[in-house]
């Protein structure tokens, strides 16, 4: 299933979790995307 995380406001409405969030790219390539406890600047 893919996730939006293609832009910021979309990666901050995700939960944060241990299992990051893949999307794919293209049929050989996907990327993954892990939202931590806190932010960082």
């Amino acid at each position: 299933m893919p996730f939006p995380i293609h832009d910021r406001i979309a990666r901050q409405r995700l939960e944060s979790r241990a299992k990051p969030y893949f999307t794919r790219l293209s049929p050989e390539l996907s990327v993954g995307y892990r939202r931590g406890k806190t932010l960082s600047r």
